[in-house]
Protein backbone atom coordinates (compact mmCIF):
# COMPACT_ATOMS: atom_id res chain seq x y z
CA UNK A 1 0.00 0.00 0.00
CA UNK A 2 2.80 2.36 0.85
CA UNK A 3 4.46 1.80 -2.54
CA UNK A 4 1.17 2.47 -4.29
CA UNK A 5 0.73 5.76 -2.41
CA UNK A 6 4.29 6.76 -3.20
CA UNK A 7 3.78 5.90 -6.88
CA UNK A 8 0.53 7.90 -7.05
CA UNK A 9 2.11 10.92 -5.36
CA UNK A 10 5.03 10.75 -7.78
CA UNK A 11 2.70 10.60 -10.77
CA UNK A 12 0.62 13.52 -9.50
CA UNK A 13 3.80 15.53 -8.94
CA UNK A 14 5.09 14.77 -12.45
CA UNK A 15 1.77 15.60 -14.07
CA UNK A 16 1.44 18.86 -12.15
CA UNK A 17 5.00 19.88 -13.05
CA UNK A 18 4.39 19.14 -16.68
CA UNK A 19 1.11 21.01 -16.60
CA UNK A 20 2.70 24.06 -15.02
CA UNK A 21 5.52 24.12 -17.58
CA UNK A 22 3.03 23.84 -20.44
CA UNK A 23 0.83 26.57 -19.01
CA UNK A 24 3.85 28.82 -18.49
CA UNK A 25 5.01 28.26 -22.06
CA UNK A 26 1.54 28.71 -23.54
CA UNK A 27 0.88 31.81 -21.44
CA UNK A 28 3.64 33.62 -23.34
CA UNK A 29 1.43 33.40 -26.42
CA UNK A 30 -2.11 34.00 -25.21
CA UNK A 31 -3.19 35.39 -28.55
CA UNK A 32 -2.43 34.65 -32.17
CA UNK A 33 -1.07 38.19 -32.47
CA UNK A 34 1.47 37.66 -29.66
CA UNK A 35 2.52 34.34 -31.25
CA UNK A 36 2.94 35.95 -34.69
CA UNK A 37 4.75 38.94 -33.19
CA UNK A 38 7.19 36.69 -31.33
CA UNK A 39 8.17 35.00 -34.57
CA UNK A 40 8.30 38.24 -36.56
CA UNK A 41 10.44 39.77 -33.80
CA UNK A 42 13.01 37.03 -34.32
CA UNK A 43 12.81 37.48 -38.08
CA UNK A 44 13.42 41.21 -37.66
CA UNK A 45 16.59 40.51 -35.66
CA UNK A 46 17.90 38.38 -38.53
CA UNK A 47 17.05 40.97 -41.15
CA UNK A 48 18.80 43.68 -39.13
CA UNK A 49 21.87 41.47 -39.02
CA UNK A 50 21.82 41.08 -42.78
CA UNK A 51 21.54 44.82 -43.32
CA UNK A 52 24.37 45.46 -40.89
CA UNK A 53 26.50 42.81 -42.63
CA UNK A 54 25.94 44.49 -46.01
CA UNK A 55 26.80 47.89 -44.56
CA UNK A 56 29.93 46.65 -42.78
CA UNK A 57 31.12 44.65 -45.80
CA UNK A 58 31.30 47.89 -47.78
CA UNK A 59 33.71 49.31 -45.20
CA UNK A 60 35.72 46.29 -43.97
CA UNK A 61 35.72 42.73 -45.27
CA UNK A 62 37.51 41.45 -42.16
CA UNK A 63 34.87 43.03 -39.90
CA UNK A 64 32.10 41.62 -42.07
CA UNK A 65 33.66 38.16 -41.89
CA UNK A 66 33.80 38.43 -38.10
CA UNK A 67 30.15 39.55 -38.03
CA UNK A 68 29.14 36.42 -39.92
CA UNK A 69 30.74 34.25 -37.25
CA UNK A 70 28.95 36.17 -34.51
CA UNK A 71 25.63 36.20 -36.33
CA UNK A 72 25.84 32.49 -37.07
CA UNK A 73 26.00 31.76 -33.35
CA UNK A 74 23.18 34.20 -32.60
CA UNK A 75 21.08 32.68 -35.36
CA UNK A 76 21.47 29.24 -33.81
CA UNK A 77 19.98 30.69 -30.61
CA UNK A 78 17.13 32.30 -32.52
CA UNK A 79 16.32 29.03 -34.26
CA UNK A 80 16.38 27.13 -30.96
CA UNK A 81 14.16 29.78 -29.39
CA UNK A 82 11.56 29.55 -32.16
CA UNK A 83 11.80 25.75 -32.29
CA UNK A 84 10.98 25.65 -28.56
CA UNK A 85 7.76 27.59 -29.09
CA UNK A 86 4.70 25.39 -28.68
CA UNK A 87 2.28 25.14 -31.57
CA UNK A 88 -0.44 27.77 -31.29
CA UNK A 89 -3.66 25.86 -30.54
CA UNK A 90 -2.10 22.81 -32.20
CA UNK A 91 -1.02 24.79 -35.27
CA UNK A 92 2.73 24.74 -35.91
CA UNK A 93 2.69 25.85 -39.57
CA UNK A 94 3.87 29.43 -38.95
CA UNK A 95 6.57 28.33 -36.52
CA UNK A 96 7.79 25.61 -38.89
CA UNK A 97 7.91 28.00 -41.87
CA UNK A 98 9.93 30.44 -39.74
CA UNK A 99 12.38 27.72 -38.68
CA UNK A 100 12.86 26.73 -42.31
CA UNK A 101 13.42 30.34 -43.36
CA UNK A 102 15.80 31.03 -40.49
CA UNK A 103 17.74 27.86 -41.35
CA UNK A 104 18.20 29.25 -44.86
CA UNK A 105 19.65 32.46 -43.45
CA UNK A 106 21.98 30.49 -41.20
CA UNK A 107 23.17 28.51 -44.22
CA UNK A 108 23.85 31.55 -46.42
CA UNK A 109 25.69 33.33 -43.62
CA UNK A 110 28.01 30.37 -43.22
CA UNK A 111 28.39 29.54 -46.90
CA UNK A 112 27.39 32.03 -49.58
CA UNK A 113 28.16 35.22 -47.63
CA UNK A 114 31.49 33.74 -46.55
CA UNK A 115 32.23 32.92 -50.20
CA UNK A 116 31.40 36.48 -51.23
CA UNK A 117 33.78 37.84 -48.59
CA UNK A 118 36.54 35.43 -49.66
CA UNK A 119 36.12 36.29 -53.35
CA UNK A 120 36.13 40.01 -52.64
CA UNK A 121 39.28 39.64 -50.54
CA UNK A 122 40.87 37.86 -53.51
CA UNK A 123 39.94 40.81 -55.73
CA UNK A 124 37.07 39.16 -57.58
CA UNK A 125 35.26 42.47 -57.92
CA UNK A 126 38.18 43.75 -60.01
CA UNK A 127 37.86 41.26 -62.88
CA UNK A 128 34.98 40.48 -65.19
CA UNK A 129 35.14 36.79 -64.29
CA UNK A 130 35.17 37.58 -60.58
CA UNK A 131 32.24 39.96 -60.86
CA UNK A 132 30.33 37.23 -62.71
CA UNK A 133 31.05 34.74 -59.89
CA UNK A 134 29.81 37.26 -57.34
CA UNK A 135 26.65 37.92 -59.39
CA UNK A 136 26.00 34.19 -59.65
CA UNK A 137 26.21 33.77 -55.89
CA UNK A 138 23.95 36.75 -55.26
CA UNK A 139 21.46 35.49 -57.85
CA UNK A 140 21.47 32.04 -56.26
CA UNK A 141 20.78 33.59 -52.85
CA UNK A 142 18.00 35.76 -54.28
CA UNK A 143 16.33 32.86 -56.09
CA UNK A 144 16.49 30.56 -53.09
CA UNK A 145 15.37 33.28 -50.69
CA UNK A 146 12.29 33.96 -52.80
CA UNK A 147 11.02 30.45 -52.12
CA UNK A 148 11.57 30.71 -48.37
CA UNK A 149 10.00 34.17 -48.27
CA UNK A 150 6.99 32.92 -50.20
CA UNK A 151 6.53 29.90 -47.92
CA UNK A 152 6.78 32.07 -44.81
CA UNK A 153 4.45 34.71 -46.22
CA UNK A 154 1.84 32.07 -47.19
CA UNK A 155 2.07 30.42 -43.77
CA UNK A 156 1.70 33.80 -42.08
CA UNK A 157 -1.26 34.76 -44.25
CA UNK A 158 -2.98 31.42 -43.55
CA UNK A 159 -2.29 31.86 -39.82
CA UNK A 160 -3.67 35.41 -39.94
CA UNK A 161 -6.79 34.29 -41.78
CA UNK A 162 -7.37 31.35 -39.43
CA UNK A 163 -7.08 33.55 -36.32
CA UNK A 164 -8.59 36.74 -37.78
CA UNK A 165 -5.41 38.84 -37.61
CA UNK A 166 -4.82 41.91 -39.73
CA UNK A 167 -1.26 41.89 -41.04
CA UNK A 168 0.58 45.13 -41.64
CA UNK A 169 3.49 45.87 -43.95
CA UNK A 170 6.90 45.21 -42.48
CA UNK A 171 9.44 48.00 -43.06
CA UNK A 172 12.28 45.46 -43.13
CA UNK A 173 10.62 43.53 -45.94
CA UNK A 174 10.25 46.77 -47.90
CA UNK A 175 14.00 47.36 -47.54
CA UNK A 176 14.77 43.85 -48.75
CA UNK A 177 12.45 44.22 -51.71
CA UNK A 178 14.16 47.51 -52.57
CA UNK A 179 17.61 45.86 -52.42
CA UNK A 180 16.45 43.03 -54.67
CA UNK A 181 15.22 45.43 -57.38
Amino acid sequence: MRQFTYLMLSLIFLVSCKHKATNTEESKYKTAVSYNDAIVGQQTKILKQIFQFVEVSDASLDSADHLLDTYGKELEGIILNVRSMPPFKGDSSLRDAAISSFGFYRKIMGNEYKAIIRLRKEGANETEEGVEKLRDIVQHITDEEAGYDKNFRLAQQAFAKKYNITLTDNDMQKKIDKLNE
